[in-house]
């Protein structure tokens, strides 16, 4: 029986907008033939036996429930996207209970992994939970868009969650984090990773850093930006960190010394989500011609959007 899967969440999936979806699970699925990978969430999705799907209305549960009762928005975003950051915690712990997993996995629909997750396990994954943390002296976060978590500390991030909404030294510790986003003109504010880095912060002892160069190889914060533990960690192409490919690997080239650094799973953030099909390396699957037709208009609508000023250029 396995104990561990690999997770996708995503709401309202629209196979249109959402296709680099699709490279991303397969992809997981490629280099991890022997794991499940499950995507949750709803919508229409381009069904295929490379996947399991969930239909998050069978994983409601007290957690979620609960939240939306204390939740108090403090951001520029949308409220209902950030709320669905904190459920798709609450809907993983109830996946794995509901399917008797030890652990998960989980990967955003924009992160794209290069390795076996199970053949680096003891260098990343044998703590009972890792993250992406960088260091940054203000505007302090921890990213969970390639992340591990154990049964029992999933849980406790959960309660974690629940009691901050009704502590008052973290909401002050909210409201002060948004007023000093206002006074910067700087869009966004209170979201989950605000809540995964305090949780981190009481758990370090447990909790791996992805960003943290082991073994030269690494996880990728953001491909926009040379940021990853540190700033300036990577050379940039242009707008982008400089990636070399070498027979299916993937390597960052770091700053110091301009050495290679294995990459094992990338993050295309943003407007960067057009280059994932150029980076997709799991071969073929069902209906994938036609999310590459979709990929290309999509592709050549958002150049034009560039060049008519109506869309920032990545």
């Amino acid at each position: 029986m396995k104990d561990s899967a690999i997770v996708f969440f995503h709401r309202n999936i629209n196979i249109y907008k959402q296709c680099y979806l699709f490279y991303s699970i397969h992809q997981a699925k490629f280099y991890n033939l022997d794991m499940d990978v499950v995507l949750i969430g709803d919508g229409k999705i381009l069904k295929s036996p490379a996947f399991q799907f969930c239909n998050v209305s069978n994983l409601e549960n007290n957690y979620v429930k609960e939240f939306n009762q204390k939740y108090i928005h403090l951001s520029t975003d949308h409220e209902y996207f950030a709320k669905a950051c904190f459920h798709r915690w609450f809907y993983l712990l109830e996946y794995i209970k509901q399917n008797n997993l030890k652990s998960v996995y989980h990967i955003d629909p924009d992160g794209m992994l290069y390795t076996n997750l199970e053949k680096v396990k003891k260098i990343f994954f044998s703590k009972k939970a890792a993250l992406t943390i960088p260091n940054r002296d203000k505007y302090k976060l921890a990213v969970g868009h390639f992340c591990f978590w154990t049964l029992d500390l999933l849980e406790e991030f959960c309660q974690f969650v629940l009691h901050i909404y009704t502590e008052k030294k973290y909401l002050l510790l909210f409201k002060n984090y948004k007023k000093e986003l206002e006074k910067e003109n700087k869009l966004g504010g209170v979201s989950d990773m605000n809540s995964l880095y305090l949780f981190y912060e009481k758990n370090k002892n447990d909790i791996t850093n992805l960003l943290e160069i082991k073994n030269n190889c690494v996880f990728d914060l953001n491909i926009n930006v040379n940021e990853n533990l540190n700033k300036n960690d990577f050379l940039m192409n242009s707008k982008r960190k400089k990636i070399i490919k070498t027979e299916k690997k993937y390597f960052l080239m770091a700053s110091k010394g301009n050495k290679k650094i294995k990459c094992l799973g990338i993050h295309f953030q943003g407007g960067a989500k057009r280059f994932i099909k150029n980076h997709y390396e799991g071969g073929s699957f069902k209906n994938k011609f036609f999310v590459d037709v979709i990929t290309f208009f999509y592709g050549l609508m958002y150049r034009i959007l560039i060049i008519l000023g109506k869309k920032k250029s990545y």
